[in-house]
């Protein structure tokens, strides 16, 4: 009895049209002894012919190895999620090749590349197409349902980026190690660190008659947990959980969790961006309006309508060769209260290198809270560019506001500045280290 095995196990991207594939078969007979192939066949395509060549890597002698070349996108999708895409043939025997698991990847990002060559005009959407329970109509796998055809929990090379559900990019690891705070147990001198400094900040406000607020704004995952790749995260991590539940109901420590998960869950709206980590715009608007509550402040920030970009993120541009975008959505001019308000920047520091130390300030006339504000912060806030960003909104809710991109706050600054409201905010992946001040 001859039995065969091999696999598909190498792709390259010859270029934006053409994608080469190869892998090996043998055929195995009673004796042990082993045998190339006679021929191959596929499932996909009968105008695509199947070569033979060597592979040394696997017997010196003898055409063992195969490949050939895929130009269709639909193709490819058959090779990755069909039972047998390439069936090899020794004698009466034969066997079907699927694809090696750790070239899964390879070949979907391939996939991809191979929509975007053919269709350069097309406007991506994302769609997961990982679930193998279902039947996929391999005709239907084209660029307009097509930005994720990669299936959930592919990693980008960097390790920076993870596919989740529901074509959601999410941060992984990175230079802070997203994924690494779920698996940490949480520390009571961690959260005793972070009570005491937080506590320090609002005494050290209080002296000085200043309304204080610490905002830490949790990760993606943690929100929209049930889209991540992993069953054990499944809400905040320890350190945050654990913070929480010191403070308690204690106005000054804003837990944005609650506010983002209703949002999501309550709402229906999505609280972040696609393929950015950053929030979207119905996120920043529950942020913002969380924050106006607990300094018992009211305005109308509602929107009636929305406009959209076609834009990437800082997620979707892990993976090399494909650029990931998604619509992201702003309120359409004169929907709203705030689009009919001025803020003018007065002041503005940039470092030469990074973010940490920027400065921008900027005072409006037609802001409906006549108090100034200083927020120390990082990209959540960022330089309030547009409405995706917190400080644009605070520049134009407020008199007279300074965003300083720093974890620390800066206690000269503030007597300088002489504030009515100081708002510290970090995101939950940042609370493995604890600012100095």
């Amino acid at each position: 009895m001859t039995t065969i095995y091999g696999s598909i196990d190498n792709v390259t991207v010859v270029d934006p049209e053409k994608i080469l594939v190869g892998g090996w078969a043998c055929a195995l007979d009673e004796t042990g002894g082993r045998h190339p192939c006679q021929y191959f066949t596929n499932s996909f395509s009968s105008e695509t012919p199947i070569d033979t060549n060597q592979r040394e890597d696997f017997c010196e002698n003898g055409l063992f190895g195969f490949h050939f070349v895929v130009s269709n996108p639909q193709d490819l999708a058959q090779i990755i999620y069909s039972p047998s895409p390439v069936i090899s043939h020794y004698g009466e025997a034969q066997a079907p090749v699927k694809p090696w698991e750790k070239v899964l990847p390879e070949l979907e990002f391939a996939m991809i590349a191979l929509l975007v060559g053919k269709n350069t005009s097309f406007r991506h959407r994302i769609h997961d197409l990982s679930d193998k329970s279902k039947d996929i109509d391999y005709n239907e796998i084209i660029p307009e349902v097509s930005l994720n055809l990669t299936r959930v929990g592919s990693i980008s090379p960097d390790e920076t980026a993870i596919i989740g559900r529901n074509g959601y990019l999410f941060l992984f690891k990175g230079s802070n190690n997203a994924h690494a705070i779920y698996d940490t147990a949480s520390t009571s001198q961690n959260a005793d660190e972070w009570h005491a400094l937080i506590t320090s900040r609002r005494l050290f406000c209080e002296t000085l008659g200043i309304t204080y607020l610490q905002i830490i704004i949790p990760e993606k995952q943690s929100i929209l947990h049930e889209y991540y790749p992993y069953e054990s995260v499944s809400g905040p991590s320890n350190m945050l959980a654990e913070l929480a539940q010191r403070f308690g109901t204690d106005g000054h420590f804003l837990n944005m969790f609650d506010p983002l998960r209703f949002c999501h869950i309550s709402q229906m709206l999505p609280p972040y961006r696609s393929v950015d980590s950053h929030l979207s715009i119905h996120g920043v608007k529950a942020v913002v309006c969380s924050i106006l509550t607990a300094l018992e402040l009211q305005t109308n920030l509602d929107f009636s309508a929305l406009t959209y970009q076609f834009l990437t993120g800082d997620l979707g541009l892990k993976f090399p060769g494909l650029s990931f975008a998604e619509d992201v959505h702003e309120p359409a001019p004169g929907s709203w209260a705030l689009s009919n308000v001025e803020a003018c920047l007065t002041y503005q520091i940039d470092p030469k290198d990074g973010h940490t130390g920027s400065i921008y300030e900027w005072t409006c006339n037609d802001a409906p809270f006549d108090k100034a504000v200083i927020i120390f912060g990082n990209s959540m806030f960022e330089r309030g560019g547009s409405p995706l960003s917190i400080s644009w909104w605070f520049c134009r809710l407020f008199a007279k506001t300074r965003f300083v991109w720093n974890s620390t706050m800066n206690q000269q600054m503030i007597h300088d500045f002489k504030p009515d409201i100081v708002i510290c905010q970090t995101v939950e992946r940042f609370m493995r280290v604890v600012p100095v001040s």
